[in-house]
Parts: C-alpha cells; sequence; structure tokens
C-alpha cells in the first residue's frame, strides 16, 4: 500500500501470482500510435513494428504524403532527436482492429505517445479515450502524450482536459509538424528513468529538448494562462546558459496537476515490490536450511526486506527519507483474518511514503536602504 503523508493517494499493491514475466524495466516500455500513417494493424498485417533509428520509420509508412504521415514522421523524429532507444510503432488507423490494437496498453506500454495531434476529444480518438476511461485509475499505469492546439483549451473542454492522471498535455500554436516533434521528444524523456543512487529521478518540469522547436515569446505570454488551468505543458526557449537545449518542457505535469514524477514513484514502488518480493519469495521457498513459512519469523522478513525496497526508493529520489512501515503481527492478524491464513493470505503490511516534489517557483523579498547596519 502506497500513500502520501497527507492522505492523498492509497493505492493496493496484491502479490497474487508468479510474476517472473514483468520486465527489468517496464516503465521504458513506449509505443508510437500513427493514424492512418502505418501499414500496420489492417488485414494481414503485423499489429507493431520496432524502431531503431528515424531511417526505419520509411520501411512502415503508407504512399502518401499526408498530414498524417508528415505528423508520424515527426513525432519519430522527435524521440529519436532526443535520444537513441528504440521504439514501438502503431496504427490505430483501421477502425475495426482500434481496439484490438490499444487492448494491451496496461501489460505493454507505459508511454503512448500521440503521433497525430488531438484536435477531437471524442470518443472517435480511440487512444484518447482508452486512456481517459481506462487508465485514469491509480490501479493501472499507461501515461498518453498528445500536442492540443490553444483553440480546444476552452470552458466546454475543461472536464475532458482537466483532474486526469493518465494524460500528459502540451499546449500549443505550433504547425502540426513542430507540435509532434515536441511529442516525441517529451515522449523519450518520460520513458527515459533508470533509477538508481547515481541517477535519480529528477523532476520533469525545465527538461531540456535537443530538436523540438519552443513556441514563440507572444504565444506563451498570451496562453501560460493555461497551465494552471488546464494542468497542460508547454515548450519554452531556454535561456542562454551554454547546453545545446532548443525548448524546455515546463511544468512537466499531469492533467491531474501533479509533476509525472509522482505517479512515476507511484507506480516504480508497485512494480518494485511486485517483482523483487516474488523473487525473495522464490528464493526462500528453495532455502532448505531457513525457508520462508507463513508465521511471525516469515512476517518479519517479509517486512525487513520491503523495508529495503523502500529505503533502495527514497536513495534514488522517488521518495523522501521519512516513509513508515508496519505489520501486523500473526497472532493478531490470523485471529482476526482467519479465512486468508486458511489461503495462504497475509494483508497486513501498509507503508507510507511522501512523494518528493518538484520546485517551481523561488519568491525573495528584497529590501533596498541607504546603509545596512553591521
Amino acid at each position: 500500500m502506497f500513500s502520501d503523508v497527507s492522505g492523498n493517494e492509497v493505492v493496493t499493491i496484491s502479490l497474487t501470482q508468479n510474476q517472473l514475466s514483468l520486465s527489468k524495466n517496464p516503465q521504458q516500455k513506449a509505443i508510437i500510435f500513427g493514424n492512418k500513417a502505418l501499414k500496420l494493424g489492417g488485414d494481414n498485417q503485423p499489429k507493431e513494428a520496432v524502431l531503431y533509428s528515424y531511417g526505419d520509420l520509411s520501411k512502415y509508412l503508407i504512399e502518401n504524403n499526408t498530414d498524417a504521415v508528415i505528423q508520424m514522421q515527426a513525432t519519430v523524429r522527435g524521440w529519436f532527436g532526443q535520444g537513441n532507444r528504440s521504439v514501438i510503432v502503431r496504427d490505430i488507423g483501421a477502425d475495426k482492429n482500434a481496439l484490438d490494437i490499444l487492448n494491451d496498453l496496461n501489460d505493454k506500454c507505459y508511454i503512448a505517445l500521440s503521433g497525430y495531434v488531438w484536435s477531437d476529444l471524442t470518443v472517435n480518438n480511440s487512444l484518447y479515450a482508452k486512456l481517459v476511461n481506462d487508465f485514469n485509475t491509480n490501479l493501472k499505469a499507461c501515461y498518453g502524450v498528445g500536442a492540443i492546439p490553444f483553440s480546444l483549451y476552452n470552458d466546454a473542454s475543461k472536464e475532458y482536459l482537466t483532474g486526469i492522471k493518465s494524460i500528459f498535455t502540451i499546449a500549443t500554436n505550433q504547425g502540426y509538424e513542430d507540435a509532434q516533434t515536441g511529442v516525441g521528444a517529451c515522449g523519450y524523456e518520460l520513458s527515459n528513468y533508470q533509477p538508481s543512487t547515481v541517477n535519480k529521478v529528477n523532476p520533469m518540469i525545465y527538461r531540456r529538448l535537443s530538436i523540438a522547436s519552443p513556441l514563440t515569446d507572444d504565444d506563451y505570454l498570451h496562453n501560460k494562462h493555461l497551465q494552471d488551468d488546464f494542468n497542460t505543458n508547454m515548450l519554452l526557449d531556454p535561456p542562454n546558459d551554454g547546453n545545446r537545449a532548443k525548448s524546455l518542457i515546463y511544468p512537466g505535469i499531469l492533467a491531474d496537476g501533479n509533476d509525472f514524477t509522482y505517479w512515476y514513484g507511484v507506480d516504480y514502488i508497485r512494480y518494485s515490490l511486485i517483482s523483487q518480493i516474488t523473487n525473495f519469495i522464490i528464493q526462500s521457498s528453495n532455502y532448505k536450511t531457513n525457508p520462508l513459512y507463513y508465521n511471525q519469523d516469515g512476517i518479519d522478513r517479509i517486512k525487513a526486506f520491503v523495508k529495503q525496497i523502500i529505503s533502495n526508493c527514497a536513495s534514488y529520489g522517488i521518495i523522501q527519507t521519512n516513509f513508515k512501515i508496519s505489520a501486523i503481527d500473526f497472532v493478531d492478524y490470523v485471529t482476526q483474518n482467519q479465512e486468508d491464513y486458511k489461503n495462504e493470505i497475509y494483508d497486513g503490511i501498509s507503508i507510507e511514503v511522501s512523494p518528493l516534489k518538484a520546485l517551481r517557483k523561488i519568491v525573495f523579498s528584497l529590501q533596498v536602504t541607504d546603509l545596512i547596519a553591521q
């Protein structure tokens, strides 16, 4: 169970089956979805393809140079302009196959990049609809990245763009090609964490992007209120600080207002507990001199191992160090939950953590006087 110390979120994590199939880093799984841009997903066509470079995309594009193709090219270009990790591509354009293309996101995809601008926020935009309807919950983990024109940010659409943890929106007035380059670059960064003590999970705010163009100063100044009103992001012109970044992500938040790393941390704890506790149980069950049993010693050993996992999360910059872990004693638990003991279930461990927050604004108080007292 994960909980913000302020009581904001409670997430139940169950370990009821073998999770050996869990990949080494499920939070790096990303898919770019085209919309009638690729020769994928239709009759007698593969569902997806893996790109190892931008040049690989040409093998899967449809013949005509349509807007859908141009947007998909820009998205993939933005991805590989940010780094050299491979990425999966799919196409949702074949309506009869759209549901099949999207039905495995919870298992196969952590970051879903829209290879087309979200100019439609209805069920006709099947990727947006899937993310909002199925993943706006703390029980699932898939986050969509989509560019949305300024004109769609209005009172009528506010309920479709706010309070949603599963989408990372980018407000734009740029041409579709520039906007999609930003989506590709942002999606790369959102899926590029590899937490360790020397590679900590830094906030997404002000993340440098290599080839994505920023908004003009006028576009930003006239529309920056959307960041607070709609919990959306924009690409800003970076300072002349010697780095080669072309733009910066600001403020790096999901549509529920949380920095992306807030929910990334929840998911990281979930995946870590599932995979590491599973392996711990398997190893302990095969340890003949000291196997793991459902008794007080077994509970103590699991609690100690959970503490080690959560401590690592703190050292990786995911949570603060003031976490708390508690476990109900064996006798008390089985007395109150006899059916659980009969079915070999223990549901008595609680974990309380406080996520680390991004620092968005610093306010100084400046006092000017003729003479400063010594």
